[in-house]
């Protein structure tokens, strides 16, 4: 988790400008694959998306970009919620093994 809340995630754009190894697009949709494009654009991601979304709103915490996401304006015990909800949509996405 301390790796995607500092941004630190080996999205395949970051691997691509770090080491020119790879392609920067995403598999789904080729627009660059950047955690942005993960959390908030990919249409792959689409439903589990909506669940996130639906976590967030659900605690009054707002979900329109990825600081929201990663670093949400709340007290400890619904940060921890939001980011375990966080967590689950990077799982159902199979994104927290290759991230």
């Amino acid at each position: 988790m301390e790796s995607v809340r500092k941004e630190t995630l080996v999205t395949d754009e970051r691997l691509y400008r770090l080491s020119g190894a790879g392609d920067p697009n995403c598999t789904h949709c080729s627009q660059p694959e950047t955690l942005e494009h993960l959390l908030l654009q990919c249409v792959q991601y689409s439903d589990e998306r909506r669940i996130l979304v639906g976590s967030y709103r659900g605690q009054g915490l707002a979900s329109n970009s990825v600081d929201e996401f990663l670093s949400p304006k709340a007290h400890g015990t619904i940060v921890k919620r939001a980011l375990s909800a966080l967590l689950e949509f990077l799982e159902s996405c199979a994104l927290s093994e290759r991230l």
